[in-house]
């Protein structure tokens, strides 16, 4: 008797516990990026010569089965709702480009959705944002919050995008 008292003690436990765990769903979009010459996908490449334009396409794909939010807002050819990670290829962070007075360069909200299993193509001139000032590698990414999945302390969970690597060439 003593054994199956023990032993339901021991489920109910275990029960306890198990269901107490959070679990952590998946994201609700993925981000990929490439590096362009230009806004338009057409212009594709990884090698830039100094003072040239560099664009960032990035796609962000809804990968849930409803309408995802994907607004943000633009701010000097930058969409401020994602975050930039920009290094040499030691990765040493690159000079970001700080305007003069950037409490007065303006910003344009952009509001769009997501349809399910579709996806939404941000060019951002990344060029404009950072200092690609001298020949070499660079690596490139992308990444954005989900504010519809958290972590186990509450948080929105950061979305990461492929990094990639440009060449600067004089």
């Amino acid at each position: 008797m003593l054994k199956r008292i023990t032993l339901f003690l021991g489920t109910v436990a275990m029960a306890a516990f198990c269901c107490s765990a959070q679990v952590i769903a998946s994201p609700t979009f993925s981000l990929s990026i490439l590096s362009s010459t230009s806004s338009n996908s057409e212009d594709a490449g990884t090698e830039f010569r100094i003072g040239s334009e560099i664009w960032l396409l990035i796609t962000m794909t809804n990968t849930t089965n409803h309408i995802i939010d994907c607004s943000g807002e633009w701010k000097s050819w930058i969409d401020t709702a994602y975050t930039y990670r920009v290094t040499e290829e030691d990765g040493k962070p690159v000079e970001e480009i700080v305007p003069l007075h950037k409490e007065l360069v303006p910003s344009k909200p952009i509001f769009s959705d997501i349809a399910a299993g579709e996806n939404c193509v941000r060019p951002i001139k990344i060029s404009a944002a950072y200092k690609f000032d001298h020949p070499g590698k660079y690596v490139l990414q992308a990444s954005r919050f989900d504010p519809e999945v958290k972590d186990k302390d509450g948080n929105e969970i950061e979305v990461k995008s492929n990094p990639i690597t440009i060449t600067i060439t004089e």
